[in-house]
């Protein structure tokens, strides 16, 4: 062999272990931000075979016919490996790498709704359903990453930095923090109210004008919890009672406003509950007057509990 087909030879390695590289990142890269093709890299798993196969078959041939099977795969080589192809090949996938990357939302089992994401200034970037048991967002970002605004059913919305490679992945459960919720229990009047055919309504304060936070509730008689469910603690229908019981309600009264409050109908509210939001609620005659009204200004306890007056 002579020192030039060495170098040759040197070179076309060279050019096909880059190769076997570039095939086993970008397959990696699809499986990671895509969620395409398998853990292992078959593309260069593949190649890698059958570099060892050829290698193997040269040292079963005699000299002549290695030499014949080294120039036709030299041929072959060439063509497939050019250096200029290559390292256009390795500049988009760079390109790629650095520019787009994914966000990877893991929910809960049975976790219900749709998790978004925004830029920054409010633009929707895309929306998936929590159903299918993974929410993924492929983004653009840059080489210093970029920010988002994430949003989860249940969950306070999130400003999440987007780095290219890695992308970002995270469970609502333990990297988000919760949205709290709020028991809504309307008074003996808004109870009759309720009964004869009244509604239920939630606004939100804002600088601009009350926000209507939920649909007007009907055909419900009992307490409302607006935002993510929960189990009513035990030491709330005590509470419940010596209320009651303090403002002079008979013991039959005490019992039935217990039962009633204990009938609960969880509301979806229209945007997400965050601490320092000011709510008001209502319930309303089948003809539009307000006979119990709460109002509350939420912290950051997991769930509030309000007891509407009679106005």
């Amino acid at each position: 062999m002579t020192p030039a087909d060495a170098a040759d030879q040197g070179a076309l390695g060279a050019r096909f272990i880059a190769l076997v590289l570039l095939a086993a990142g970008v397959q990696l890269w699809l499986n990671h931000h895509l969620g395409l093709g398998s853990q292992t890299p078959w593309i260069a798993l593949g190649l890698g075979t059958l570099s060892g196969a050829v290698g193997l078959a040269a040292r079963l041939l005699d000299e002549g016919e290695r030499r014949g099977l080294a120039e036709n795969l030299r041929k072959v080589l060439r063509v497939l490996l050019h250096g200029g192809l290559l390292t256009w090949l390795w500049g988009l996938a760079s390109v790629g790498a650095l520019f787009l990357s994914s966000v990877l939302v893991i929910p809960e089992a049975g976790a219900r709704g749709k998790a978004a994401l925004r830029s920054v200034e409010g633009v929707l970037v895309g929306e998936r359903d929590l159903e299918d048991g993974v929410a993924r967002f492929v983004v653009l970002t840059s080489p210093f990453g970029r920010p988002y605004r994430l949003s989860v059913p249940g969950f306070l919305d999130e400003t999440v930095a987007v780095y290219p490679l890695a992308g970002l992945k995270l469970t609502p459960e333990r990297d988000l923090r919760r949205s709290p919720s709020v028991l809504f229990r309307p008074s003996h009047e808004g109870v009759q109210a309720l009964r004869s055919k009244g509604t239920f309504t939630v606004v939100v304060k804002r600088p601009g004008g009350d926000q209507p936070l939920i649909l007007p509730q009907q055909g419900h008689v009992g307490s409302f919890l607006l935002g993510r469910p929960h189990a009513i603690p035990a030491a709330s229908v005590g509470l419940w009672r010596l209320e009651l019981e303090g403002s002079g309600a008979s013991p039959a009264l005490v019992a039935q406003m217990v039962l009633t409050w204990s009938r609960t109908r969880v509301v979806a509210p229209a945007a997400p509950l965050a601490p320092e939001m000011t709510l008001v609620a209502e319930v309303r005659t089948p003809v539009g007057v307000v006979v119990s009204r709460g109002q509350v200004t939420l912290g950051s306890e997991p769930l509030t509990d309000v007891a509407l007056i009679a106005e």
